[in-house]
């Protein structure tokens, strides 16, 4: 517990404050961190705001560990899911759960296909809108970084829009243009 407390991750805590708060908490350190941080002041040199540091470090670290566990069970690599905690803390699993095509707009380096397998684990239909949307998306990145072209030509999308999702261009063609005008209204695309 001492050398995990004045390994890094805590501001301000060494060596000698790790091992007074060991030394007076024992096995119950985390429990006291974690439920009662107050009592951390009754160690000598930890002020209220310390002893608030601590446990908000702590929080976040039990939110990292909470969020690798949860990523890596849907497949992702360690390092994938250290970045994805670092765009979203401790909204991660909150996130990821209600939409992982989010990761698609949000994360550099996630691409269409592993939030469309995030989302295959989770049980999200074939055809949501979220799905849709994160196709979109990323066929538009796709275009702009791989031909570095800015304009795409609705027709042109759709068509890769239905390669990528799986669809057929009669069934979708007005899903893909509704889509279009809501990633318009947010911002994500002109």
């Amino acid at each position: 517990i001492t050398h995990f407390l004045s390994g890094g991750l805590f501001k301000g805590v060494g060596e000698v404050t790790a091992k007074a708060i060991t030394d007076r908490y024992g096995l119950d350190t985390f429990d006291v961190i974690e439920k009662t941080p107050e009592k951390l002041t009754l160690i000598k040199g930890i002020s209220p705001k310390k002893a608030a540091d601590i446990a908000n470090a702590y929080k976040e670290v039990i939110s990292l560990k909470e969020a690798v566990i949860y990523l890596t069970e849907k497949g992702l690599t360690f390092n994938l899911a250290l970045k994805i905690f670092n765009v979203y803390k401790n909204h991660t699993i909150s996130t990821v759960s209600k939409n992982p095509y989010k990761l698609v707009e949000d994360v550099d380096g996630v691409g269409f296909r592993t939030a469309d397998g995030i989302a295959e684990k989770m049980g999200i239909a074939f055809d949501s809108e979220f799905r849709i949307r994160a196709g979109l998306v990323y066929i538009l990145k796709e275009n702009s970084e791989k031909d570095g072209s800015t304009c795409m030509p609705f027709s042109d999308a759709v068509e890769k829009g239905c390669d990528i999702l799986g669809f057929s261009p009669d069934d979708m063609s007005l899903r893909f243009e509704k889509t279009v005008a809501d990633l318009i209204l947010d911002g994500k695309v002109k």
